[in-house]
């Protein structure tokens, strides 16, 4: 049985001290300790990882897959059933990201680009499913009988 929730790395859950305490936040306290930077250092970090993967800088690729890749594959394997599917619409989405990057505008931002593009390339790989299904199914209905007369259309 599952459950349903977020789930939340170790350092970030309240402890039940914490909880019985009632240990609150202040305006302009920082609770995470570091674990949730502030939207201008998103922000700032965004615009930098964009700008190295816009001037073709192979380290700029390699920081945005230590950072999101693993998320990329999960979002990817939840799309698609299955892992190898996953790596490669992850891979191609590596390969659009590259041939795209100079149409990045910046009215997002760069890393939500990318998510966007991962998952329209998984709906591309689950529509190329489908169809190649269908050609499949199709070709069994067509086939011919031993004696060289066509089989009757299944009906479903």
């Amino acid at each position: 049985m599952t459950t349903m929730g977020l789930a939340l790395p170790w350092e970030a859950r309240i402890s039940s001290q914490e909880q019985e305490r009632g240990s609150r936040v202040g305006l302009g306290e920082n609770p995470g300790s570091g674990l949730a930077p502030t939207s201008g250092e998103v922000r700032s970090d965004d615009l930098e990882l964009a700008a190295a993967c816009q001037a073709g800088e192979m380290r700029g690729y390699e920081r945005l897959y230590s950072l999101h890749g693993k998320r990329m594959k999960s979002i990817a394997r939840n799309l698609l059933g299955s892992t190898a599917d996953a790596e490669d619409a992850v891979q191609e989405t590596f390969l659009k990201v590259q041939r795209s990057i100079k149409t990045f505008r910046a009215q997002s931002s760069f890393v939500t680009w990318t998510f966007r593009i991962l998952i329209n390339t998984c709906y591309d790989a689950r529509r190329s499913r489908m169809r190649k299904k269908e050609v499949a199914s199709e070709g069994r209905r067509n086939r011919r009988c031993r004696n060289g007369a066509r089989r009757a259309p299944i009906l479903r």
